[in-house]
């Protein structure tokens, strides 16, 4: 119970915090309804085929350029990560933040982990279901 009575205590000394969370939660919720989307859209049906991470599209870009754009990602991710855990104390979507923040983050396991949640049948239906009102291929696993 400390601990979020340290929460409370700090969001009543520091109003502003709360606000620009309360305001940053807002962002994240409708940044996730637009993003989301897109990506599931725009990803190859192929992509789950193989039990191994796909080429990523950046392997002719610059090395140099590539680590950049690789950081920036773990960084963005990391940020998420966090905005997430406070989010699930604060008014937000903190669960899908950190669903949001662990997909982008590079780790071992990552696509199999991706591939296992994609693989859901509910999961899988709505997100096939996205894809042919757009009038792309449903998702293959085989």
């Amino acid at each position: 119970m400390k601990f979020f009575e340290v929460i409370v205590d700090t969001v009543k000394a520091h109003p502003a915090l709360a606000v620009g969370l309360f305001g940053l939660s807002i962002v994240t919720f409708f940044a996730t309804i637009i993003v989301v989307p897109i990506v599931l859209v725009r990803m190859d049906e192929d992509y789950f085929v193989n039990e191994e991470t796909p080429s990523t599209r950046f392997r002719g870009v610059h090395p140099l350029l590539r680590a950049f754009i690789l950081v920036g990602k773990n960084v963005l991710a990391v940020l998420l990560l966090f905005l997430g855990f406070l989010l699930l104390f604060l008014p937000g979507q903190g669960l899908l933040t950190i669903v949001l923040g662990v997909l982008l983050l590079d780790f071992p396991g990552r696509y199999k982990l991706k591939r296992s949640l994609i693989s859901r049948p509910k999961i899988l239906h709505m997100v096939n279901r996205l894809r042919e009102r757009y009038g792309r291929a449903p998702i293959r696993f085989e």
